[in-house]
């Protein structure tokens, strides 16, 4: 049975990955995207006419003071509408979720993570390989057409990778050692290893700290739209 490919960014704008949730119990699929072919066209066509304020958000930020892109918040805003949040809310979840990606970016940077294009290229060539025996192939294909070609879209997949991939490599490091050393705790004070059950409650667990760690992560910096 294939997989359902889900592309980062450009349809959950790293919703899945990071744990943020759009509005609660709603669900989210690439097929959300249908009736939004002027706005994903546009928000493609913005890192051309923004580029210079997405480029400036993926350098690291002097001081406390961080770039958010309007292009970023115009897409967000319009995948929490698709999502069915009203207007007012979306705007507010938008701008919530582009400050939080772009703060754990600069964090995933200041420790030393960072992308390669090359690295970007073999990611790219493992998500165009997974759409090939993707369960939603037809779905995402659809959600391709929107763009002026297949090649468009590929292109706005490269530039959200060099924002994605630091930051995905970051929290997978944050992550991973966070359970080997609440496991290795756990198994020295009892002789014993942690059950399927203890796994899985560590793991929630670190979703709390992140979501916690996040909040206030957010409010250490300021923030300038541009």
């Amino acid at each position: 049975m294939g997989k359902k490919l889900i592309s980062v960014l450009s349809v959950c704008l790293l919703l899945c990955l990071l744990g943020i949730t759009a509005c609660a119990g709603r669900s989210h699929c690439i097929s959300d995207a249908d009736g939004q072919d002027g706005s994903i066209q546009g928000y493609a066509g913005t890192i051309d006419v923004h580029g210079e304020a997405v480029e400036e958000s993926l350098r690291m930020s002097e001081g406390k003071e961080i770039i958010l892109p309007q292009a970023e918040i115009d897409m967000a805003e319009d995948f929490y509408i698709s999502s069915g949040c009203g207007e007012d809310e979306a705007e507010k979840l938008a701008v919530k979720y582009v400050k939080e990606i772009n703060a754990l970016y600069q964090e995933a940077v200041a420790n030393g993570y960072t992308v390669s294009e090359q690295e970007i290229r073999e990611q790219l060539e493992q998500l165009k390989s997974q759409y090939q025996t993707a369960e939603n192939k037809e779905e995402i294909r659809a959600f391709i057409d929107k763009f002026e070609n297949e090649q468009a879209y590929w292109d706005f997949q490269f530039e959200m990778y060099k924002k994605d991939l630091p930051i995905q490599k970051y929290n997978a490091d944050r992550e991973q050692v966070f359970i080997e050393e609440k496991q290795d705790s756990f198994e020295r004070e009892r002789g014993f290893a942690v059950s399927p059950e203890e796994k899985l409650e560590i793991q929630e667990e670190w979703a709390d700290m992140f979501e916690e760690e996040k909040e206030a992560l957010v409010k250490e910096y300021e923030y300038t739209i541009k």
